[in-house]
């Protein structure tokens, strides 16, 4: 849940506000009386929403996720060893 502080607060207690949202990866909503509210979010939660934003871009990739989803939940999942052992796996496919 994102938790909406001041403008004036924000600044006031920029180092607090930072330290809060990384270090429990939360998002901060900053309001501001005339202008548009802003959010703030640790770079590795935004890295993270942006690698998914792009993974689900593309309907075939999308539909191909979701599907891996469900197989992990059902159980049907492959464990790999190494990183040859998982390079070898998928020359096959």
């Amino acid at each position: 849940m994102s938790k909406e502080v001041s403008y004036s607060d924000a600044r006031e207690h920029l180092k607090t506000y930072l330290d809060f949202v990384v270090q429990n990866s939360e998002t901060l909503i900053i309001t501001r009386k005339n202008s548009e509210d802003v959010v703030m979010m640790s770079r590795k939660d935004y890295d993270s929403m942006e690698e998914t934003l792009y993974l689900l871009s593309s309907a075939k990739n999308r539909k191909h996720l979701l599907s891996e989803v469900k197989n992990i939940k059902k159980g049907n999942s492959v464990t790999f060893k190494s990183k040859k052992e998982m390079d070898k796996f998928f020359e096959k496919l």
